[in-house]
C-alpha cells in the first residue's frame, strides 16, 4: 500500500500536484490545505472517494489563483473503499469556521484557524486493514518552540492513543524535526522519514528560500512495517512524503 501526504497550499500547484499523483498511483492520498470546492475534482481524478474536515476559510482574492471569495479550506483524506471515518478536533470546532486572519504577534497562537486530526480505516490486497491518520499543527515564528504548539502536539499524542492502538500519521506539524514539538511527538511515535533529509519545504516552490525545516512527517505506532519513504520536491511549496506499507 502506497501512501503519499501533500500540503499542497491551495490552488497553486494543481498543475504539478495532479501529474504526479498519477504518476505515483498511490493507495492512499493526504491532503493539506485544499479546499472544500475543490474535493469533487480531486475525486474525478483520483477515482477515489475522500473524507474532509474545515480548518478555515481563506480569501482566495489573497495567494490564489483562483478568487472565487471566501473558500473554507483544510485536510482529506482520499481513498479507494473507506471503511471507516472519525476525527477530533485539537483547537476549535467544525460548526465554527473562521475566516483565516494573519496573525498580529507570531509569538501567539492564531485563533482564526481550527486544527484537528482525521483518520480512516483502509484494506489492502491481503485483505489487511490499516488505520491512516492525518493532520495539521498550527505554525510558529521561524519553527521556534511555543507553549501552544507544545500543547497541541500532546493533544494529538492523547487523542490517536486513547483511540488507536496502531496507525501510519501523515501531515504537516510546522514543528521542524530536531527540536522539542517534533521531537516529542517522535519519542512516542516512529519517525519514518530517513534522517538524511535535512528539509522537507521545497527550495523552489516554497515563499521563503533556504528554510531548512523536516515539519512534514510520517508516523507510525505498533507493528508497521514501512519502506521506500522518501520526499519529492516540484510538487508543492512543501515536498510529497512517499511512503509504502509492507
Amino acid at each position: 500500500m502506497k501512501i503519499i501526504s501533500i500540503n499542497i497550499e491551495r490552488d497553486l500547484h494543481t498543475d504539478t500536484v495532479v501529474p504526479f499523483l498519477k504518476k505515483e498511483a498511490p493507495d492512499v492520498v493526504c491532503f493539506q490545505e485544499i479546499f472544500e470546492d475543490e474535493l469533487s475534482f480531486y475525486e474525478k481524478e483520483l477515482n477515489m472517494d475522500y473524507f474532509f474536515k474545515p480548518m478555515a476559510y481563506w480569501d482566495s482574492s489573497d495567494k490564489c489563483k483562483e478568487n472565487k471569495g471566501l473558500r473554507k479550506y483544510g485536510i482529506a483524506l482520499f481513498a479507494k473503499g473507506i471503511k471507516e471515518i472519525n476525527f477530533k478536533y485539537i483547537v476549535g470546532d467544525e460548526s465554527v469556521v473562521n475566516i483565516f486572519k494573519y496573525p498580529v504577534d507570531l509569538e501567539k497562537r492564531n485563533d482564526s484557524v481550527n486544527f484537528l486530526v482525521m483518520w480512516i480505516k483502509v484494506i489492502d490486497e491481503n485483505s489487511k486493514a490499516y488505520i491512516i491518520a492525518n493532520t495539521h499543527l498550527p505554525k510558529t515564528h521561524e519553527g521556534v518552540v511555543s507553549n501552544f504548539q507544545i500543547e497541541d502536539a500532546n493533544k494529538l499524542i492523547n487523542i490517536l492513543d486513547s483511540n488507536l492502538d496502531e496507525f501510519i500519521l501523515v501531515g504537516d506539524t510546522n514543528a521542524p524535526r530536531g527540536r522539542a514539538t517534533f521531537d516529542m511527538i517522535a519519542n512516542k511515535f516512529k519517525d519514518n522519514i530517513p534522517q538524511e533529509y535535512e528539509t522537507s519545504l521545497d527550495q523552489n516552490l516554497h515563499r521563503v528560500k533556504g528554510l531548512m525545516y523536516v515539519v512534514d512527517c510520517f508516523f507510525t505506532k505498533g507493528d508497521i512495517k514501512v519502506k521506500n519513504v522518501k520526499l519529492v520536491d516540484g510538487v508543492s511549496d512543501h515536498m510529497a512524503v512517499v511512503g509504502e506499507v509492507e
